[in-house]
């Protein structure tokens, strides 16, 4: 490592006692979707005690920062999300969640707290940094996707690269990885009412029973993805409720079911979708009920830049055995609004290792003991602030 990588992860260090503290706030108080207003009023009060600008005309509660560079003509933007998820905490840690069913249990206070103290670095580094930086701390990346109306807005036009960081509870800390190309999923979900004719359990031949046919429908769904997708492709159709009846001895007018889908490709989304139609016409013909099909679209699949990745790798590098990252072999089919921003920018979006057994940092992202090994906090802030003071270099390999 040369004397100046050295020197900005010994100040990431130095400022983790503060990365934790601005974590723990984060995590006592969480906020959910887009309704994150304490959140980014102390971001903001951070971002004003430090001097650094703000843009206005963002939507909602998302808030956007810039440090200016040497050039104005090839601007990077550096990710952080902002909310938590609608679930209540069991971690008995001693900053737990002071909200009720709302918990820090995907990292993002972390992710704050680390694009925070790149902030700070990079700062510091305001007359060497290449290019304007832009800081987006963006809410509602769980739901609904706070991404999009950030792109819609128009604010980060100007972006040639963009670079976001996922704290991931599956890789040790002091490790991390990142996909060349297809990192995560689309993330579409549907409903389904199937209505037939309710009667007594005693005499099922004067009724239409919809619980019947809600068995045939689910089983035939399972030979969607088995049986008609290109077993080479990944795609995932999951269903995660079925709701019908409420007597043992009545057969009840209709039976409630929703699930998701999931894969890498615009033409696998579409014909997953026009299977499920298919078979669910089928059934209902057969047996004399009726149907209603709704697709709830979801964030699309999240692709990375294969240059842009191969920069992080490279970026990686840079710590020597501090940080050790690799190519990933497999995708991964959660989802992330991430994906938003890759759609017309491009850039990279990598996983930051926070496993730590002998701390108990053991749980899967969504869980409700989640907690993360707080040592990861510096190499996250000291990869942002790499990607931003070397990216110059990925754009010369361009021309």
């Amino acid at each position: 490592m040369n004397e100046n990588n050295d020197t900005v992860l010994q100040e990431a260090r130095d400022l983790q006692d503060t990365m934790i503290e601005w974590r723990r706030h984060f995590h006592r108080n969480p906020e959910t979707a887009l309704e994150v207003p304490e959140t980014a009023a102390y971001i903001i009060d951070f971002l004003k005690s430090n001097f650094i600008e703000i843009l206005s005309d963002t939507p909602g509660h998302t808030v956007i920062a810039k440090i200016k560079g040497k050039s104005s003509e090839n601007p990077v933007g550096l990710r952080a999300d902002m909310d938590a998820l609608e679930i209540p905490e069991n971690t008995r840690l001693p900053f737990a969640s002071k909200n009720k069913n709302r918990m820090h249990a995907c990292g993002h206070d972390g992710h704050m707290a680390m694009l925070m103290a790149a902030v700070l670095l990079l700062k510091k580094r305001e007359d060497e940094l290449p290019q304007d930086t832009y800081f987006i701390f963006q809410p509602g990346e769980e739901d609904p996707g706070g991404a999009l109306p950030v792109m819609e807005s128009g604010v980060l036009d100007s972006l040639k690269g963009i670079f976001g960081i996922h704290l991931d509870p599956q890789l040790p800390c002091g490790q991390g990885g990142i996909n060349h190309d297809r990192a995560m999923a689309s993330t579409d979900s549907f409903n389904i009412v199937l209505t037939g004719k309710g009667g007594h359990a005693a005499l099922p031949h004067q009724s239409v029973d919809p619980i019947a046919i809600s068995a045939q429908v689910v089983n035939s769904l399972q030979f969607i993805v088995s049986r008609l997708i290109d077993p080479v492709q990944p795609a995932v159709l999951t269903l995660g409720s079925i709701h019908g009846g409420y007597r043992p001895n009545v057969i009840p007018d209709s039976v409630s079911l929703s699930g998701t889908i999931r894969t890498f490709s615009e033409e696998i989304r579409k014909q997953i979708q026009l299977e499920i139609e298919k078979t669910l016409s089928m059934y209902c013909s057969r047996y004399k009920a009726s149907y209603t099909f709704e697709l709830i679209p979801g964030y699309p699949p999240l692709i990375n830049t294969p240059e842009m990745s191969s920069f992080v790798l490279e970026t990686s590098r840079l710590l020597n055995d501090d940080f050790i990252m690799e190519e990933l072999p497999q995708p991964r089919m959660a989802g992330e609004d991430f994906s938003y921003y890759l759609q017309k920018i491009p850039g990279a979006f990598y996983w930051l290792g926070c496993r730590n057994e002998e701390k108990n940092c053991i749980f899967p992202l969504h869980h409700s003991c989640f907690n993360m090994d707080e040592d990861a906090l510096p190499l996250g802030a000291v990869m942002h602030c790499l990607c931003a003071l070397n990216f110059p270099s990925i754009l010369k390999e361009q021309t």
